[in-house]
């Protein structure tokens, strides 16, 4: 995994020294129209999937096993949607 990067501004005397925190998990989305993404168990319900995941690499497997059922098995069942993988960086 990933250092994720740290960020430094200055401004005359002032300094700020900002951090990204790592993600708290990747849920993987598929798009319905122009800014509008739902999560993958509401777009594809009849294909069996994990919602979330912990680690970035689960997430693009996932993503990756989707595309191959959605080019494979279901081809001509469902309609193939671009698909991202979302990274949360909180829970509300």
């Amino acid at each position: 995994m990933t250092d994720y990067p740290t960020v430094e501004a200055q401004d005359s005397d002032k300094a700020c020294i900002v951090t990204s925190e790592k993600p708290k998990f990747f849920m993987i989305e598929a798009k319905m129209g122009p800014n509008v993404w739902r999560p993958i168990g509401e777009v594809y319900p009849q294909i069996e999937q994990t919602l979330s995941y912990r680690e970035w690499d689960q997430a693009k497997y996932a993503k990756t096993r989707l595309k191959a059922l959605l080019l494979g098995p279901y081809k001509n069942q469902v309609k193939k949607r671009p698909i991202r993988i979302l990274k949360i960086f909180k829970v509300l």
